[in-house]
């Protein structure tokens, strides 16, 4: 969905302030929700990582709020939301005994997008460099149905 509103912002060169308001909103959705689904396996919810993933997530739920509300610390909040998030999927990854494609580019996902997004919520960028982690997630997605197919297959 990042990757259309991209491609439709490029060619199209709305200067509206409300489509590019739409895209910065559909990108953070897609990215929180892609975040969710990565940290929502049964193990790593219920490690001290998955509870603190979980906890920075809702920082930067509130610092976005703040963002849209034009509220003083905004910038601040989801700083500290991304760094948190940034800070503890390194460590889980350092920690993980057996590193594969997959955590490789999770990894990679996860920091450019906490990078990027941040660099977008503050305009410090222009919202085609999301298109980075569209591409990345393609990739992380590629990897991860070959992966599944392989393990099911291994299963059966």
């Amino acid at each position: 969905m990042t990757i259309v509103l991209v491609v439709l912002n490029g060619f199209l060169e709305f200067d509206s302030g409300i489509f590019s308001t739409c895209l910065t909103i559909a990108s953070f959705v897609v990215n929180a929700f892609w975040i969710i689904f990565l940290v929502n396996d049964f193990k790593y919810r219920k490690t001290i990582f998955g509870r603190l993933t979980y906890i920075f997530l809702s920082v930067i739920i509130v610092g976005f709020l703040f963002k849209l509300q034009h509220w003083p610390f905004a910038g601040t909040t989801l700083m500290i939301g991304y760094a948190g998030i940034m800070i503890i999927y390194a460590i889980r990854f350092i920690t993980k005994k057996q590193k594969h494609l997959l955590d490789i580019l999770k990894l990679l996902w996860v920091q450019t997008t906490a990078i990027i997004s941040l660099l977008i919520l503050m305009h410090r960028i222009g919202r085609e460099y999301s298109i980075i982690n569209a591409l990345l997630f393609i990739a992380l997605i590629c990897v991860f149905t070959l992966d599944y197919n392989k393990r099911m297959n291994v299963i059966r």
